[in-house]
């Protein structure tokens, strides 16, 4: 007789709950899983927008943000402050936008179209890379808001942080 796997025990589901703005196990948990659920998306997005241009025979070049040093002191800023910094702000205009719209998930959708904006003001290009990452931010900070201030805080700079580690990690790799 063949075992049957129990149909609420699938092994995508905390990755899905971290897509749908809910609670993926512990704090420590959702944090590692929204990290990739973050990164992978947006890197493929950036691919996707990078491979497009170039068949439209457009330069790429043109919507990039401007070179910067890779320095202990941009590495800090990148993968300490900014996080630190953008998620009080994310909080703040999370706060707002649910003053609007008690749909979290319109919330989050709204919040990351913000952020991308915000980001592809220093570079077009940056756009697609932070709005799936920032919905996932929103949606982790919307998940953890009603049980504390601190845990939603973590849930969404946390992820923020190794993403940034990750991106810092493959320029450092490219240089």
């Amino acid at each position: 007789m063949l075992d049957e796997a129990a149909p609420t025990t699938r092994w995508y589901a905390p990755l899905m709950a971290v897509v749908s703005g809910r609670r993926a196990g512990s704090l420590p948990l959702h944090c590692l899983l929204a990290w990739p659920v973050a990164l992978l998306p947006s890197v493929a997005l950036l691919g996707l927008v990078y491979g497009l241009l170039q068949l439209l025979g457009i330069d790429s070049t043109t919507f990039e943000p401007p070179e910067h040093q890779f320095t202990l002191g941009q590495v800090l800023n990148t993968v300490v402050f900014a996080p630190l910094v953008e998620t009080l702000l994310l909080g703040a205009g999370l706060w707002l936008l649910t003053r609007l719209s008690r749909r979290p998930l319109f919330v989050a959708a709204a919040s990351s179209v913000l952020w991308g904006c915000l980001h592809g003001a220093f570079g077009l290009i940056w756009f697609f890379g932070t709005f799936w990452s920032f919905y996932i931010f929103s949606c982790s900070y919307l998940a953890w808001r009603p049980s504390s201030w601190w845990g939603a805080y973590a849930a969404a700079a946390v992820p923020h942080a190794l993403i940034n580690l990750t991106a810092m990690g493959m320029l450092a790799l490219r240089t």
